[in-house]
């Protein structure tokens, strides 16, 4: 079984860049851990079709490393339609596959986002969002 790790932000949930966390704690304004944004049209049927292939999913976020945004997260996933019971880690731990924002930036709609997945996937890629490597 292949464990996907998918980042809440930018996969899963549309932010601005002002609400993304800052590691490096230089924001201006206050981070709210709590998502607000609205949920990127192609997340769900994505966890829900890795979910079917087989796959472990887990979503990552920094948010959960405040209580606040780890509960947020469960609420937001919840309200929004998505599996139960999804784990949610803080750090990128033991994984697989980790599907980055850079995957749904790249991707046209939710059926190019999933088939680029799954050309990863069968290539054993394990970052779904890196840039190809460039030729020489």
């Amino acid at each position: 079984m292949t464990t996907v790790l998918i980042e809440f932000d930018g996969v899963l949930h549309e932010c601005e860049p002002a609400q993304v966390p800052d590691p490096a704690r230089t924001l201006t304004r206050r981070f709210d851990p709590v998502p607000h944004g609205p949920p990127i049209a192609t997340g769900r049927a994505l966890v829900e079709r890795l979910r079917a292939e087989g796959h472990a999913v887990a979503v990552f976020s920094d948010r959960a490393s405040w209580m606040d945004g780890l509960r947020g997260i469960q609420r937001w996933l919840k309200a929004n339609g998505f599996p139960p019971r999804l784990p949610i880690r803080s750090e990128p731990l033991i994984f697989d596959v980790l599907i980055s924002s850079r995957v749904v930036a790249a991707a046209a709609d939710a059926d190019a986002m999933i088939s680029e997945v799954d050309r990863k996937l069968k290539e054993g890629a394990n970052d779904v969002g890196q840039p190809e490597p460039a030729s020489e």
